[in-house]
């Protein structure tokens, strides 16, 4: 029988209480409590006002039996002022006060605490009845809407910020415990709190969240332990549990960015099980797709198709009806065997519905299936946002691809006694898990170790253990490994009472417990007492493994034995079953570098300009070819090739002229010469110029004018003369008119004629180059052809140098490393790359002459930034100018980073994310992927539903990989 006691805001205990209903959910909006109260005499009502504060305790009878050191019947009234030794009697089931009770920490305990919403006279059995609804506090974080732009913030920056400004709650940055506290590019201002902390949730570890009872905001991981019980076949007095697949789907699409942009997100394990179990010809597909206009991040999109997937997996769920299982939290793993449904599992518990007047628990349960674990909360009005908006379905869709590998780790305790003493039941804790899973990322180190103690108390056996129930002994261990993934740790111990066993590192943490019989009692003499580990591939996960060296590994994190750790992510096209003695991905495709993700990257027209952004039509650079390329800034041409020449001006040989040739003029007013030229951007009205290379033969010295698009009007821009005397060399003279519009791009025509002749009409001029362009840039007038028909080295037809700078690559992680692939026409001249993570800091740190750069910065930041300048290149001798007549462009571009590739998942799983670029694998067929340790050989392997890779397809990994007691 259990005991129910009602406190008041106020302290006071309810006195007329006669029974209780608790929902307790792993959705803490779930969460509310009933109390029924008599109240023939009517003056209960009051006493309950909305807001009043509620709190809740229970006890099982014998504990208060023997707090109170009655019999039940007896009554024990507490009379005021009376204190702390008997504070509570127990009378047939209910409690009987008079005065101010002090609750002490033994007998009862606090089950829930809220605030009174609802309250509502009836009638129960011809009595008087007062029920009153309470609401956990968790409801202050529902209903508002966040406020502030969170993108740049930490989830613990978003968190405080989100509480203390949007709800009434107090924040306390000690009951905040981020698993991964990564940096958000996601604004999320105007989305409802709730949704937003889901979000949070899952960006990270699946933390769970709410309000205590000191109306204090709480974040913090789920602890996931053992119930006090489990609920064998007679122990069950009802259940309805379906296998519910009626919204599965195991393929969704989110179009995001206004809907241009897309991501799918797929189990391809379940497409392959469902084709396999149908006999389909190809991948059992159900697909769906949602639409997220305002996110901008493909990641953040990424996120929202992976917790809308993994809500919409077919399960086994439903409800249990047993008793005594007030303990049980939402989050527990329990086993329950019933006959008559062939069920004999472990669960997860989503809700545990407590009813004093029937003692009885319903528990409303999840299949606990490996990386299905977190399935514990509906978010059913999350998930149904899917809009039938405008996307773009012709656009380029990445994908995601989702796979599981497991490891098992079997803990064995033994006491070295007369024919040997076996665990009776063993744990590898949480805090172990957590070693484990932060050492395969890097994150952490291999465990060391260090000590095993011993204990006399085999009670509360859970995977939320951190020390021993109570420790008697402790000593040094000795190690021993044994095949490939085993590990044996053992040390002597002269105790009499060996009832439980674990093992320590070198910091002092717990990472596993073994518990004993009761034969571990009444011991003589020196025992060896010894706990065995062995790590096994986990059988229960579909169509992904983890292989003998993945185990492997994972034993020597345990064992600190140098293991092999994934530095590699790749993906294959061979769909054979993997086993756990795999090597190798059957045929691989492509290969990553987990320490080296991709965070920015172009490679056609729209890529550019998502990273460099639309060029400026006065900016002689362009994306629009599928390169970010220099534009030509001058058009240099020989007199002699003129499209219209006039009559009367002839070529003329002559070594001092470009080529040894120049055209003749004769001193003849009207008399002229027209060049067409085409420019591919806007050339500014002030900064255009005109520059000719000329020499007189004598004293002529006519007047000879520029026009510019010379139509019905003209338009006059400079007047020059010839310079030089007879037998002269010959000179440039440049003249920059103001026009009176802008050059736009496109076609224009250059005309130079003599329009007044000189006084001494009998000599001639002559005319040998001509260079029109944009005088923002330097060139190199040159004239010195080498006195024998040569060529000049200038003027070179691109600017020397133009500065580009990208769109900063934000990370959710920092970053301490980055580094650029690219491809380029031409490296030369004064070239560079170079990036920062702190610019107004550090600074821009260059490497020149190079398609590759790669930096260690000085410290770490979640920003990356990069710039390039580009220029010209060219060397030749055939023809003017012979240097600087090629621009340089860049066909291609990556940026990456060394953000942490494998991150928490959950206490006991981790998520590997690795990127391979649009372009990189175009028209191959994935069908597998694995981890790779650096020597290549894969530590996990899985098989997927084939897809084939598009142009301009990104495919970026989602694989987890959990850690499990046997």
């Amino acid at each position: 029988m259990t005991v129910w006691l009602v406190q008041l805001g106020n302290g006071e205990y309810e006195p007329n209480l006669f029974d209780v209903e608790i929902s307790d959910t792993a959705n803490p909006f779930g969460n509310y409590a009933v109390a029924y109260i008599d109240d023939q005499s009517g003056d209960r009502y009051d006493a309950y006002p909305y807001g009043t504060r509620v709190d809740i305790y229970y006890a099982e009878e014998e504990d208060v039996d023997a707090l109170l050191e009655v019999e039940s019947g007896e009554t024990y009234t507490i009379e005021a002022g009376e204190t702390e030794e008997y504070q509570m009697a127990l009378v047939d089931g209910t409690l009987e006060v008079d005065g101010t009770l002090e609750l002490t920490d033994e007998g009862f305990e606090r089950r829930f605490t809220g605030y009174v919403v609802e309250r509502r006279e009836g009638d129960r059995n011809g009595a008087d009845e007062l029920e009153v609804t309470v609401h956990s506090f968790d409801q202050f974080l529902r209903r508002n809407r966040v406020s502030n732009d969170q993108s740049g913030n930490t989830i613990e920056e978003a968190l405080e910020d989100i509480i203390t400004t949007d709800t009434p709650v107090a924040y306390a940055a000690a009951n905040v415990d981020v698993v991964d506290n990564q940096t958000l590019t996601q604004s999320y201002r105007g989305e409802k709190v709730e949704d937003v902390l889901r979000s949070l949730a899952f960006k990270s570890g699946d933390e769970g969240f709410g309000v205590d009872s000191a109306v204090e905001f709480f974040f913090r991981p789920r602890e996931a332990e053992a119930a006090p019980r489990g609920i064998s076949n007679s122990q069950w007095t009802d259940y309805d549990i379906p296998e519910v697949g009626n919204e599965a789907i195991n393929e969704v699409t989110v179009f995001f960015d206004g809907g241009d942009e897309s991501v799918t997100v797929d189990a391809g394990d379940a497409k392959l099980d469902l084709q396999e179990s149908l006999r389909l010809a190809g991948p059992g597909t159900q697909s769906e797709e949602i639409t997220r206009e305002e996110l901008t991040d493909i990641a953040d999109a990424q996120a929202v198709g992976e917790q809308y997937l993994r809500y919409r997996n077919t399960t086994l769920t439903g409800e249990v009806t047993t008793f005594g299982l007030n303990d049980a939290e939402p989050g527990d793993v329990i086993n329950i065997q019933i006959d008559e449904r062939g069920i004999d599992d472990d669960f997860r518990i989503a809700a545990n519905e407590m009813r004093w007047g029937e003692d009885s628990n319903t528990l409303t349960i999840v299949e606990k299936r490996g990386d299905q674990d977190d399935l514990l909360v509906r978010l059913s009005d999350t998930l149904d946002r899917v809009e039938s908006r405008e996307a773009n379905r012709d656009g380029v869709n990445n994908r995601v691809t989702s796979t599981t590998a497991g490891a098992i780790i079997d803990v064995t305790g033994e006491i070295d006694a007369s024919g040997g003493i076996d665990s009776a039941s063993d744990r590898w804790v949480n805090a172990g898990f957590r070693l484990v899973r932060d050492a395969w990322s890097s994150r952490g180190s291999p465990i060391d170790i260090a000590e095993i103690a011993v204990g006399d108390d085999a009670s509360g056996l859970s995977r939320t253990n951190d020390a021993l129930a109570n420790e008697t002994a402790r000593n040094a261990v000795t190690e021993t490994l044994s095949g490939d993934t085993g590990v044996e740790y053992a040390a002597d111990f002269d105790v009499a009472d060996v009832r439980e066993a674990g093992l320590f590192d070198s910091a002092g943490v717990m990472v596993c417990r073994a518990v004993f019989d009761s034969a571990g009692e009444g011991l003589s003499g020196t025992n060896e007492v010894a706990v065995a580990l062995d790590v096994s591939n986990d059988e229960s996960v579909s169509r992904g493994v983890l292989t003998d060296a993945g185990q492997e590994a994972v034993r020597d994190i345990i064992a600190d034995n140098s293991p092999s750790l994934p530095t590699q992510y790749a993906y294959g096209s061979d769909n054979t079953a993997p086993l756990t003695s795999d090597t190798a991905l059957g045929n691989e495709v492509v290969t990553r570098d987990l320490d080296k993700l991709l965070i920015q990257s172009a490679s056609d027209a729209s890529s550019w300009v998502a990273v460099v952004g639309e060029a400026d039509e006065t900016t002689p650079l362009t994306n629009t070819a599928g390169d970010h390329e220099a534009l030509q800034s001058n058009f240099v041409f020989e007199a002699e090739d003129a499209d219209t020449r006039d009559a009367g001006i002839n070529i003329e040989s002559d070594s001092s002229a470009s080529g040894g040739e120049a055209t003749i003029w004769i001193n003849t007013e009207g008399r002229g010469s027209t060049w067409e030229f085409e420019s591919d951007y806007v050339i500014p009205a002030d900064e255009f110029f005109v520059a000719v290379r000329t020499s007189s033969t004598g004293t002529a010295t006519p007047t000879i004018t520029a026009y510019l698009d010379r139509g019905a009007t003209g338009t006059n821009l400079e007047e020059l003369a010839p310079v030089g005397v007879a037998g002269g060399t010959f000179t440039w003279q440049t003249r920059t008119p103001t026009l009176a519009d802008n050059l736009d791009s496109g076609t224009h025509a250059l005309r130079i004629e003599v329009t007044e002749v000189s006084e001494n009409d009998e000599d001639n001029f002559y005319f040998d180059v001509v260079s029109i362009g944009d005088n923002r840039y330097s060139y190199t007038f040159d004239d010195d052809n080498g006195g024998s028909s040569g060529y000049l080295d200038g003027p070179e037809l691109y600017p020397e140098l133009q500065e580009t700078e990208f769109e900063t690559a934000s990370t959710r992680r920092d970053v301490t490393e980055a580094s650029v692939e690219s491809d380029w026409n031409d490296t030369s001249g004064e070239q560079y790359i170079e990036l920062a993570n702190d610019p107004d800091g550090e600074g821009y740190l260059k490497t020149e002459n190079s398609d590759t750069a790669s930096e260690t910065f000085a410290g770490a930041q979640t920003d990356v930034n990069v710039r390039i300048g580009i220029g010209r290149y060219g060397t030749r001798s055939d023809a003017t100018p012979q240097e600087g007549f090629n621009g340089q462009a860049v066909d291609w571009f990556d940026l990456f980073a060394n953000p942490d590739a494998i991150t928490p998942e959950s206490t006991n799983s981790a998520s590997v994310r690795s990127i391979v670029g649009p372009g990189e694998i175009v028209g191959e067929t994935i069908r597998e992927a694995g981890q790779l340790a650096a020597d290549d050989t894969a530590l996990t392997r899985s098989v997927m539903a084939e897809f084939t890779v598009g142009s301009g397809q990104r495919v970026e990994s989602s694989e987890t990989v959990t850690w499990q007691n046997d």
